[in-house]
């Protein structure tokens, strides 16, 4: 079998029972290998079967199951399970939660069934993949991703989910400005009437989201007064549901 490996540097939630969740593959942006996953690429395969977690695409050193595994506007979304009865999983989730979500990067495992060659770039652009493996691996190939947030278990802090929630916000406006640079150079429509319809969902869940602006201002109006660390959380928390809502319907 001619198996292909696609590396990246990836979003991952990591929980203490040996379960992550990790963005393995993402959509239409064009990595160091010239090439870009499409969406809908991975449709076919994940109705057949799961892939495995192994450690960095070696098949004699399984360490995971993926629990879950779909599509989203960003790319392929992998929740997993490493084996912690096993010498194997148990280091390399330690590993995964060391590097944690600044450093970890994620790879898979694949079999190209249909692609096409871009005229105008020449990136090759993969539309049909058979999804074989995912691995935690030390260097990506695609730089395009961003924390989103961690799970209950793993060390973080307020600064730290306060920056990539602007990171993320800033990410997804540079994607969308760079595909319609791109579509109007290419003399086409800056934007598709799928992409128009997320924009205004995006601007939609922005304008939910001044309310929050408001609610965390307020924490600053009294200087003297010691904000609850909970209140913040929760606050917070209300943040990312709609996120996640907006995220999940696209």
């Amino acid at each position: 079998m001619d198996i292909q490996h696609k590396a990246y540097k990836s979003n991952i939630d990591a929980s203490d029972a040996g379960e992550i969740t990790a963005l393995v593959s993402v959509f239409g942006n064009t990595d160091f290998a010239n090439e870009k996953v499409m969406p809908g690429a991975f449709t076919k395969s994940l109705q057949k079967k799961l892939p495995k977690g192994v450690v960095s695409h070696d098949w004699s050193k399984p360490c995971a199951k993926t629990l879950e595994a779909y599509e989203t506007a960003e790319g392929l979304v992998i929740r997993g399970q490493f084996n912690l009865d096993t010498q194997i999983g148990r280091e390399a989730f330690s590993n995964v939660k060391f590097y944690g979500v600044a450093e970890q990067e994620f790879s898979i495992g694949y079999q190209v069934i249909k692609d096409s060659i871009e005229e105008k770039t020449g990136v090759r652009e993969l539309h049909e993949i058979l999804l074989h493996e995912w691995s935690p691996v030390l260097v990506g190939m695609n730089d395009q991703t961003q924390l989103l947030n961690l799970k209950a278990g793993v060390p973080t802090t307020l600064a730290v989910e306060a920056e990539a929630a602007l990171m993320s916000m800033l990410k997804l406006y540079e994607r969308m400005k760079s595909l319609a640079d791109l579509r109007r150079s290419q003399g086409r429509e800056p934007v598709t009437a799928t992409n128009k319809a997320r924009i205004a969902d995006c601007s939609e869940a922005i304008a939910k989201l001044q309310q929050v602006g408001l609610d965390l201002e307020a924490l600053l109006v009294e200087p003297e007064a010691k904000a609850d660390l909970g209140e913040v959380r929760q606050v917070y928390a209300s943040y990312l549901l709609t996120v996640s809502a907006n995220y999940r319907s696209q």
